[in-house]
């Protein structure tokens, strides 16, 4: 005789299947996720741009990262840059601060705010790094005959117009390359590394940003400039993923959640400075596996 268990078990064994065919596509989507991801890591941290090759993960040592400001930022850049700091030093476990000129005109104060102006003859900018063996300080010499401003730190970020950017790109020693787009207008800011090859570390770095375009890229010219400054060197053309990816016309303007978790896995003191090709992958995947296991708790 038949009996209504057969249809019911039936339908239970169905369900099941569903639900296992379901839970075999999540796990699908999620380690297709995590590749996709640790692959974008090693392309942004793994290697360069631009100017000398240095293979591998580049960070700065572990301690204090001082920014200067020089020339005549907008408002908007500035409050961008005292909002992202903080969240930076999270990130990374720097000590990372704004520095004043260490020498200035009498009366000046501590702003040494002044316009590059690089293109009038009686304005002068001279930057010089690694003066004494092993120090890991940028020196820049800013401002008009009688009116000179000293500064020292690790980076130095710059504002300025488009012709300012132009001559600065030559004082900085900027990769031909790079320089090109900058000189076209192309490239509204850079950013040039001094490296440690051996060490794999960063010594200094020397920030460029254009005040003469929309608010919306000057944003975005902060977070992306000074967050590469840090290590994430090399872009990612057409990713949905990160902030890195040189398409303007996107008009993204801060760092996405990833480009976050990429800044913490790089200074993961796990990872040693240096380590590149597939042993960088195979150690960075389960890192990023663990990030995503925490967004999800």
């Amino acid at each position: 005789m038949a009996t209504a268990g057969g249809p019911r078990v039936a339908a239970l064994a169905l369900a099941c299947l569903v639900l296992a065919g379901a839970l075999q596509a999540s796990a699908t989507e999620a380690a297709r996720r995590i590749d996709e991801l640790t692959d974008a890591f090693v392309r942004i941290a793994g290697t360069g741009e631009f100017g000398v090759s240095v293979p591998g993960l580049v960070r700065w040592q572990d301690g204090t990262l001082d920014i200067a400001l020089v020339g005549r930022p907008e408002p908007d850049q500035v409050e961008a840059l005292d909002a992202l700091l903080p969240r930076l030093s999270s990130a990374t476990g720097l000590s990372v601060s704004r520095v004043p000129p260490v020498a200035a005109p009498p009366g000046d104060g501590v702003a040494g705010d002044m316009e590059l102006a690089l293109a009038a003859p009686t304005t002068h900018l001279r930057i010089f790094g690694n003066l004494a063996g092993g120090d890991p300080y940028v020196y820049a010499v800013h401002g008009r005959d009688g009116a000179m401003r000293i500064w020292r730190a690790n980076m130095l970020v710059a504002f300025g117009s488009h012709e300012d950017m132009r001559r600065l790109a030559r004082v900085a020693g900027v990769d031909a390359r790079l320089r090109a787009d900058v000189d076209g207008g192309t490239t509204p800011c850079f950013a040039n590394l001094t490296m440690d090859p051996k060490r794999h570390l960063v010594l200094y770095a020397v920030v460029g940003l254009r005040t003469d375009i929309p608010g919306w890229a000057r944003r975005r010219c902060i977070h992306e400039e000074i967050t590469q400054s840090l290590g994430l060197r090399s872009d990612l053309p057409g990713s949905q993923v990160s902030l890195f990816d040189d398409a303007m016309m996107l008009r993204r303007t801060e760092l996405t959640r990833d480009d976050w978790m990429f800044l913490e896995i790089l200074y993961d003191r796990s990872l040693p400075p240096g380590l590149h090709g597939a042993e960088l992958r195979r150690r960075v995947r389960p890192l990023v596996e663990g990030h995503l296991a925490r967004r999800r708790d």
